[in-house]
């Protein structure tokens, strides 16, 4: 039978075989899987329940191999040695947006200090402003150009660097 523990009347000449089954667990993007289990591997017919806890800025999206769905939390009865994988997928991608001197650049009207994600798909505008004296050039990175202000659908990791330019008059003498 299956039942764990058992018992067993030794009243004469017996034979016991414990069958155990391992379970494989991979990730496909960013994400955990944890299992239910204390001490793998696991007798014969037991029911492990895995949840797969994803990453900042990623899904979970589905289970592959021994167990197929997307039910999360899902179970999967160990009759046999058995392998499933998480995967994950992105939900967001992040931008970042600089300068080297000469004004700012303001992404949705604020001016970001490091990477900042964006959900996938997402309209983003970027406007560059220059300090007194300086002038907008131009878009270098991912986005090129001297459109002013821009939007930048968020469908990949983005950089984007807006240009300035010190104004020089001249006089012509003669």
């Amino acid at each position: 039978g299956s039942q764990n523990p058992a018992s067993l009347t030794m009243n004469g000449p017996r034979s016991v075989q414990a069958v155990f089954y391992n379970l494989q667990t991979s990730v496909a993007g960013a994400g955990t899987i944890s299992v239910n289990w204390t001490n793998p591997p696991q007798g014969s017919n037991t029911t492990v329940t895995l949840t797969a806890t994803a990453a900042p800025y990623w899904a979970f999206d589905h289970w592959t191999g021994d167990l197929t769905g997307t039910q999360n939390p899902a179970s999967v009865v160990m009759d046999r040695t058995r392998s499933v994988q998480a995967v994950f997928v992105k939900t967001h991608y992040p931008l970042t947006a600089t300068t080297p001197g000469g004004g700012t650049v303001a992404v949705n009207g604020q001016v970001l200090s490091q990477p900042t994600f964006y959900p996938i798909g997402s309209t983003v505008s970027l406007a560059a402003t220059a300090s007194n004296g300086w002038s907008f050039l131009h878009w270098q990175g991912d986005v090129t150009g001297t459109t002013n202000p821009v939007n930048l659908v968020m469908d990949k990791t983005n950089q984007v660097q807006g240009i300035f330019g010190t104004i020089v008059g001249t006089n012509i003498a003669g």
